[in-house]
């Protein structure tokens, strides 16, 4: 059958929820967590807004799988010297962890590993890269090491 259902005009319904936001999980594939790209500005290693909306998707699968443990690891370019883009890519990962941590993800749980240029997503040594292909060797990889 049918209802109807009405409401006289003069009525006002307040409705309080207060609750966490569902977000899906990432997904994983060959133990990889899927996240878009975490950005970082020049040079430097703080969480910008953007990169922290991107991460809570990673707190929240944490937080619902109590066991997992993550390692974090950063790369960046081949420009620069090694030295340097290992000690930048190292306080990323350790800015990653800190800010997962920082949401309530036991430290614990987490690994931060700086690879400097290590395994380039494109070839910029031997050839001209654009500034888009030097954009995907900069990148973070959440890998996870237990379930």
């Amino acid at each position: 059958g049918q209802s109807d259902l009405s409401v006289a005009e003069e009525a006002t319904a307040m409705v309080t929820v207060n609750m966490e936001p569902i977000i899906p999980d990432p997904p994983v594939v060959d133990e990889k967590i899927i996240l878009n790209k975490i950005y970082f500005d020049l040079d430097a290693s703080n969480i910008r807004p953007d990169a922290a909306l991107e991460l809570d998707r990673l707190v929240s699968f944490m937080k619902k799988y109590p066991e997992l443990e993550v390692m974090a690891e950063t790369y960046a370019d081949i420009r620069g010297s090694d030295s340097y883009n290992l000690a930048l890519t190292q306080r990323r990962a350790e800015s990653i962890v800190a800010y997962v941590v920082s949401q309530g993800v036991d430290a614990s749980r987490l690994t931060a590993v700086g690879r400097g240029e290590a395994n380039p997503v494109m070839d910029c040594a031997s050839q001209k890269c654009t500034s888009a292909e030097y954009e995907l060797s900069r990148r973070s990889e959440f890998t996870i090491t237990k379930r």
